[in-house]
């Protein structure tokens, strides 16, 4: 009886050190060696309390007090991304699961409501298992995902009919003109109803009132029905448009020159913004741009004055997958004579911030980061003017192209200019500028060509050419 009575006190005792082992746990954490966080992110604030795995393979499980939409919302926002490969998703009450690739990781998510002893400590509850694959199981779960979504949306070839055409030009289209008012000629290839796919905002709020009142304004300009729809992916767009299903969508400028090459869209506008001084204060008073660059960053003892003087140096840059802070900063050393694969030492330092850090420490001879990532990181801080002067300015990039408007290619040529002409005089009316402001920060539109984007096609394919493993 006496050995019962011990073994019990023993089993006892045991779970009570179990019990506070997990408690500590789910307070402090645990370490997550190998686990890529720059890859497939972790939820702000979450603490991760089970780790397993090595560098081929891992899982961690943490749990947040925000609850399940809020992580959703977090992974939807990472996953607009164009480097990202999502091929499975499921959104169902207190719970999400999403499967996709990153490179040459394969991962699976899900987030469900936290139970049982982990609802004392959290709202939600996430686990993440992450494997690295080879190229090829990541080619095909792009293709496959591609073909599922051309299958979706494929349908009959666009329906067009004869209708008005443009009035004859009597300006630059960057100018909003009146509606045509004389009786004109008949015009071949004009859809019954325009269908067009714009991209969805960046927004948590309802934009529903406003999505309706850019397609009123839009069919009063044309003069016909417009069906206006959403998307928060640009490749889907670019299928819609090939298959037939959209005759106009938004694309950004990068993926206008990428799907440009397999037929089906044609450039007609391009967006307009402010530019931006060193500090990243907008320039009211200079001419509107069609892209944003990346500033060049370097230390005030560096001794480098120019662009060439990079040859050798560190440069640190916030990954190795962003278009405008490594892959156009890479084409820019091209540009001024520097092979970027063998005559610089890249730096990823894996964030915004931590570019300017790693310059003022220091670390790096140079940085490249979006403008002004000196003021906007650090402008609070006592040793702001120190980071000014130890971090310098010195040139920018050429510009990554902004959002674009592209249309079928088959649409009668005065009907492009009636859309592009279109697009101009509603941005230049004080609703239609809240709205396209509000939605996508635009400020004007001007007509664009193939050829506006000569260079991003090189930069692109000089990109595919590099390796910098």
């Amino acid at each position: 009886m006496k050995m019962k009575k011990t073994m019990v006190f023993i089993m006892a005792f045991l779970l009570v050190l179990s019990t506070a082992s997990c408690i500590n746990t789910y307070k402090s954490g645990v370490e997550f060696p190998d686990f890529p966080e720059k890859d497939v992110p972790i939820y702000d604030d979450a603490v991760v309390f089970e780790y397993e795995g090595d560098d081929e393979e891992s899982e961690i499980v943490y749990g947040t007090e925000d609850d399940v939409d809020d992580v959703m919302d977090f992974y939807k926002d990472e996953f607009e991304d164009e480097d990202y490969i999502i091929v499975d998703e499921k959104e169902d009450k207190d719970e999400y699961e999403v499967e996709g690739y990153i490179d040459d990781i394969h991962f699976e998510i899900q987030a469900e409501e936290a139970s049982g002893e982990e609802k004392e400590y959290f709202d939600c509850i996430v686990t993440i298992s992450v494997e690295i694959v080879d190229e090829d199981e990541v080619e095909e779960a792009k293709a496959k995902k591609i073909g599922e979504i051309a299958e979706e949306e494929a349908s009959e070839p666009i329906a067009v009919q004869a209708t008005e055409p443009a009035p004859q030009k009597t300006e630059e289209l960057v100018e909003a003109t009146p509606a045509p008012t004389e009786e004109p000629a008949v015009e071949e290839n004009v859809p019954d109803v325009l269908k067009v796919m714009l991209r969805l905002p960046y927004s948590s709020s309802d934009i529903s009132t406003d999505i309706d009142s850019l397609r009123n304004m839009l069919a009063e300009e044309l003069g016909m029905e417009v069906e206006l729809e959403m998307s928060d992916d640009y490749e889907r767009i670019i299928i819609a448009m090939q298959a037939g299903e959209a005759h106009m969508g938004m694309l950004a400028g990068v993926d206008y020159v990428k799907a440009v090459d397999s037929g089906g869209v044609e450039v007609i506008l391009k967006a307009l913004r402010y530019d931006t001084d060193e500090f990243g204060t907008q320039l009211f008073d200079a001419p509107l741009v069609s892209g944003y660059s990346t500033e060049l960053l370097v230390h005030k003892d560096s001794g480098i004055m120019d662009v060439s003087d990079l040859a050798g140096k560190k440069i640190a840059v916030p990954n190795y997958t962003s278009l405008s802070c490594f892959v156009w900063p890479a084409n820019f050393l091209a540009d001024n004579g520097i092979d970027p694969e063998t005559d610089v030492e890249w730096i990823n330092v894996g964030g915004y911030d931590t570019t300017i850090l790693a310059l003022m420490n220091g670390e790096v001879d140079a940085a490249f980061t979006f403008v002004d990532s000196r003021t906007i990181f650090f402008s609070q801080d006592d040793n702001y003017e120190d980071i000014i002067e130890t971090c310098v300015f010195l040139t920018r990039t050429p510009p990554v192209p902004t959002d674009t408007y592209c249309v079928v290619p088959q649409l009668g040529e005065g009907f492009k200019e009636r859309l592009q002409q279109a697009f101009i005089n509603i941005i230049a009316t004080e609703e239609g500028y809240r709205i396209l402001n509000g939605l996508y920060f635009h400020e004007g539109y001007a007509p664009a060509t193939y050829s506006d984007y000569d260079q991003t096609r090189l930069y692109l394919a000089r990109k595919e050419e590099w390796n910098f493993d």
